[in-house]
């Protein structure tokens, strides 16, 4: 569905400034909407991120403490480190699936962005022949 609805085709028949408007109009429509859904996968890409940072601190903490508390020496901070991260394939596999869903939506939105521009020029262009035409005559 979004496929269709972000796959905004720029007029290149039937070119006039109410096509070119209309096309400039549902882009700009595009752009709002696109970006919405860019800034909540920044948002959930950022809590995913946020939520393992902490968990893996949390640990990191548990297994220092279990070693202090027990009189063992503490292993070497790399290997406390790869403790710590343990088995959460889980929270990595989310963190990649996240990052992958804002890379996503910023293509679009950056897509979108320059669909528009090259309406804008069109319709520039279209502007000042127009403008040239009622000179000459």
């Amino acid at each position: 569905d979004w496929r269709r609805y972000f796959n905004i085709k720029i007029p290149t028949t039937e070119v006039n400034p109410e096509t070119l408007g209309a096309a400039n109009a549902k882009l700009n429509n595009a752009i709002n909407e696109a970006g919405f859904f860019h800034a909540h996968a920044i948002m959930i890409e950022q809590s995913i991120r946020n939520g393992a940072s902490n968990k893996f601190d949390d640990a990191f903490r548990a297994l220092v403490e279990s070693y202090r508390s027990s009189g063992k020496k503490l292993p070497a901070n790399a290997t406390l480190q790869k403790m710590a991260e343990g088995e959460d394939l889980g929270v990595r596999s989310a963190i990649t699936t996240a990052s992958a869903r804002t890379k996503f939506w910023k293509s679009i939105v950056d897509t979108l962005h320059e669909q528009r521009r090259v309406v804008a020029e069109q319709r520039w262009i279209m502007w000042t022949q127009l403008k040239i035409n009622q000179d000459i005559t």
